[in-house]
């Protein structure tokens, strides 16, 4: 069941971090799985991923316009690829998309006076319209039974991403996520690491391990990105690595 890491994952391992956790649990990743990036931005993650999991298809999921043909563009070169111009939520259909002043801070949550003192680079610049779909609905329509790796970068969105993929995670078809987490209020209504733990609890996902990212002046912790994985991985693959 284990197999050999490509040469990206085993440089990922040494280096540590969220992806190089991916890269590890890539050595028994389920061959039938596919991929997804949500949230892709540049495709600095991306990057990896494709690499890590070199015979999986890998679905980019960025719902800016320019941001997808640059990504589209950027990785041209691999057939297993797919860059989709939507945005995942809890349900689909269409939504206003606020397109925060600086580089990937972009996000379906607006601001306020509040949450901009804590985050004032997510300024938004201007607002667009975005299809929006769900996990569900996106594997029941590409005939998608199992996701070996899911790693969400949403700025806010990933509580409702994971209501968006009520059945897949219930029937525990996902096998390891990565998500960025806050700890204190980015944008309006933003779920924090708590309500995105509980809720994978509930599904019977469990932490792997997490990752702290910066802090206030303060020293409170702002945010950072967490690795879970679903109860049925950890017991049927986890033991061979």
């Amino acid at each position: 069941m284990k197999k050999e890491l490509t040469r990206r994952a085993r440089v990922l391992v040494k280096e540590g971090g969220p992806v190089g956790a991916l890269a590890r649990l890539s050595a028994v990743a389920n061959p039938d799985g596919v991929v997804f990036d949500i949230g892709v931005n540049r495709g600095t993650i991306a990057r990896h991923l494709i690499r890590v999991f070199p015979d999986h298809p890998c679905y980019l999921f960025e719902p800016l316009p320019g941001q997808a043909a640059y990504v589209a563009e950027r990785f041209s070169a691999f057939d297993t690829v797919t860059v989709v111009e939507e945005a995942l939520s809890d349900e689909p259909g269409e939504a206003e998309f606020f397109v925060g002043k600086a580089l990937g801070t972009s996000s379906l949550l607006s601001s306020n006076t509040t949450t901009l003192e804590q985050h004032p680079e997510a300024e938004v610049d201007t607002s667009i319209r975005v299809k929006l779909n769900t996990v569900d609905a996106f594997c029941e329509q590409n005939g998608i039974s199992q996701i070996s790796c899911m790693k969400i970068d949403a700025q806010g969105s990933e509580l409702n991403i994971f209501k968006g993929a009520e059945k897949m995670l219930s029937e525990q078809r996902v096998d390891m996520i990565m998500f960025e987490w806050f700890a204190t209020p980015h944008y309006e209504d933003c779920p924090l690491l708590l309500d995105l733990w509980n809720a994978l609890d509930r599904q019977n996902y469990s932490l792997y391990n997490i990752f702290p990212g910066r802090h206030f002046a303060n020293g409170q912790r702002r945010f950072g990105d967490a690795v879970f994985i679903s109860d049925k991985f950890r017991s049927e693959r986890l033991p061979h690595l």
